[in-house]
């Protein structure tokens, strides 16, 4: 009985970190860790026009002109490469 808590505890906490990601704006070097709270839409935490993103979840990312994940929407796969989505990012998911 042990053994399964432990594996469903274990699936549970996983699961909850899924969407973790780190985002780094190319321009300056600001960096930002979304961490744990990755999942559901995140205001950046500064507008940036050229951006790089890393996640050890795989995740893809989804940029938005908008901080609340409206407007223009652009997505990429291609983790630590700068790139430009062709405006000025506000609102950020890791899908």
């Amino acid at each position: 009985m042990q053994s399964k808590l432990f594996v469903i505890s274990s699936l549970s906490i996983l699961s909850s970190v899924v969407g973790a990601f780190s985002i780094t704006d190319c321009g300056t070097g600001e960096y930002h860790n979304f961490g744990s709270v990755g999942s559901g839409c995140q205001a950046s935490p500064w507008s940036i026009d050229n951006i790089s993103f890393s996640s050890d979840k795989g995740c893809t990312l989804v940029a938005y002109s908008d901080a609340s994940c409206a407007g223009q929407v652009w997505t990429t796969s291609s983790q630590h490469a700068c790139n430009s989505p062709g405006f000025t990012v506000n609102g950020l998911k890791c899908t």
